[in-house]
This record gives structure tokens, C-alpha cells and sequence, in this order.
């Protein structure tokens, strides 16, 4: 008996999965077509695929991001790529960092 709920427990964690993958697929959507809706999905702020994709669309999402993910120097050049103002929500080491300002630059020219 003790295996059928185990299973059971399985297909629920499963079904949650599936069910949190869509969610994120949907986030992904909106926030590729405007990056600061980051704002509304709080839970994925420190998703990097959501993230990413949000700063793509608008460097300003930026200010949604985590703080773990505002010191992600990927994150961080996409968003300065997009709106080179934005490196003031990266994180202070960011800030400083070359390959940031380097990207600042050459989005200005």
C-alpha cells in the first residue's frame, strides 16, 4: 500500500511540474513582448529564463530582477545591451565591472 502512495505522491509533484513549466512558459511570453510585466510575476523574478527574456525586451526590468540575478553578469549586459541607463539597478560590482561598462559603450554609439 505504502507504494501507491508514493506514486501518488510522484504524479502529484508531476503534475506540478507540468503545471509550473506552463506558468513559466506563459511568463515568458508576456515578458518577451514587454519586459517590465516582470513586475507582476514576483515568483520568477529570480528565474533566469524569465529574467532574460524580460531585459531583452526592456533593460528597465532589470529593477524587477533579483538581487541574485542583478549581479548575473550575462543578465546584466543583456539589460545595458537594451537600455544602457539601467547598469544603476546591477548590482556594485557590476557596476565597476569592464565587460558591463564595455557594453554600456557600445550600445551608446
Amino acid at each position: 500500500m505504502q507504494n501507491l502512495d508514493e506514486e501518488k505522491d510522484d504524479s502529484i509533484n508531476s503534475e506540478d511540474d507540468i503545471n509550473f513549466n506552463g506558468f513559466k512558459n506563459d511568463a515568458i511570453v508576456v515578458v518577451s513582448n514587454d519586459g517590465l510585466d516582470l513586475e507582476n510575476f514576483e515568483e520568477l523574478q529570480d528565474d533566469d529564463d524569465v529574467v532574460m527574456a524580460a531585459v531583452k525586451n526592456n533593460g528597465s526590468a532589470l529593477q524587477f530582477a533579483s538581487e541574485r540575478l542583478r549581479a548575473d553578469k550575462e543578465i546584466v549586459i543583456a539589460a545595458v545591451k537594451n537600455d544602457p541607463y539601467v547598469i544603476v539597478f546591477a548590482s556594485e560590482e557590476l557596476q565597476d565591472d569592464d565587460d558591463v561598462l564595455d557594453a554600456c559603450e557600445t550600445e551608446e554609439d
